[in-house]
């Protein structure tokens, strides 16, 4: 993710950390991780993929 873009996001997390949200884009499809860093460590909160809806047959 380190070509994506990154953002610095409010409030401290429950190791005490900060919070940074990764983006990076896949062809139509952008994939967003949520992670805690507290000194030389990272800690993953979430990831999703944000991009179309499904199609259902």
């Amino acid at each position: 993710m380190r070509l994506g873009t990154e953002k610095s996001l409010p409030g401290k997390g429950n190791r005490g950390g900060v919070f940074r949200r990764y983006e990076k884009r896949f062809g139509s499809r952008n994939v967003i991780v949520i992670a805690e860093l507290v000194g030389q460590e990272c800690y993953l909160i979430t990831t999703y993929e944000e991009g179309p809806e499904p199609t259902r047959n």
